[in-house]
């Protein structure tokens, strides 16, 4: 089942479409789910919703009166950040659901998000959060390349992405810390606010290296990429990660002596799939995601509510 029928839930993307971007897609597509019912308070998204997906589709106004009615085995939760707790608390407790994938931010406040630190371990469920990259198997096959030294030591990354560093740049974020290790310091080098987010230029450190990165407004279109630099070539992750390119050192043709960065390979667009490669690694995969991206939640709630008065912010490397 899916909770909030909007854009992510089932309108970025629709059934005869060959890339798979919304959490209906994703269940329609895979062989091992069924969406048989969703909620949201807005009658209209939600008959619009199944106009589009199925009018076999159940809908309701709420998630409480949803699990009345079906043992979900799996939940969406795609409705708008502050109504992601009330969502997960009512997922955790219900005997029958086992996985929960939410949409990012996890949560709104410091206290919804203590709450739930509290409950998580006592109802055992499979969580994740739908950092979608870090599901990804081109960035899967980026971050097996960094590890390998195949091109060197890690020197220094740089990113540029439009939207909230709170809300989109959580995105960024995670995968920095999912190629490049946890966060340990996060610095605004300038900053400002705008629609009740943060925006600028900041310095981050993290275990392998230290980087920069800039968010921009995105009034007039989207951007999302990460350069990551290493002694031997480096990765260019663009277009929110559909174009992968990896670069190696190579001697100059112009230069006798230098060396200079080569186009050798370019990754499968398997982004394409994003939401697809979300379910299925949330039904497959046995390696749990979810402590990082529990630790990278308060790392954000943080940043939305210290970084102003702060300036910079300090973690530990195994938060």
């Amino acid at each position: 089942a899916i909770v909030g029928c909007g854009n992510i839930a089932g309108f970025l993307d629709h059934p005869k479409q060959d890339e798979i971007l919304t959490h209906a897609h994703a269940y329609q597509a895979h062989p091992n789910t069924q969406l048989v019912a969703v909620c949201d308070p807005d009658v209209v998204q939600r008959q619009g919703f199944t106009q589009v997906w199925g009018q076999e589709i159940r809908h309701y106004e709420s998630l409480s009166k949803l699990l009345e009615k079906h043992p979900i085995d799996m939940l969406s939760i795609c409705s708008p950040t502050p109504h992601h707790a009330t969502a997960l608390i009512q997922a955790l407790k219900d005997p029958n659901i086992r996985i929960i994938l939410c949409e990012k931010p996890f949560v709104q406040t410091q206290e919804e998000l203590d709450e739930l630190k509290i409950l998580l371990p006592i109802h055992k469920k499979k969580v994740l959060i739908n950092y979608l990259r870090r599901f990804d198997p081109s960035i899967q096959k980026i971050k097996l390349l960094l590890g390998s030294g195949d091109l060197g030591k890690v020197l220094h990354f740089t990113a540029k992405f439009t939207k909230g560093l709170y809300h989109n740049g959580s995105h960024m974020l995670e995968l920095i810390e999912h190629l490049l290790g946890s966060i340990t310091k996060l610095k605004a080098l300038s900053m400002h606010n705008y629609q009740e987010d943060i925006y600028g230029h900041f310095f981050l450190s993290t275990p392998l290296c230290e980087g920069v990165i800039q968010n921009l407004h995105g009034d007039d279109y989207a951007l999302f990429e990460l350069e990551i630099i290493c002694s031997k070539g480096r990765v260019l992750i663009k277009d929110s990660a559909h174009h992968i390119e990896i670069q190696k050192v190579q001697p100059s043709s112009r230069y006798q002596g230098y060396f200079e960065l080569g186009r050798t390979s370019q990754m499968d667009d398997t982004m394409q799939k994003n939401l697809y490669h979300s379910i299925d690694y949330a039904i497959k995969n046995k390696q749990d995601s979810f402590p990082a991206h529990l630790a990278l939640s308060q790392k954000l709630l943080d940043i939305k509510t210290h970084l102003e008065t702060k300036n910079q912010l300090h973690w530990s490397s195994d938060a």
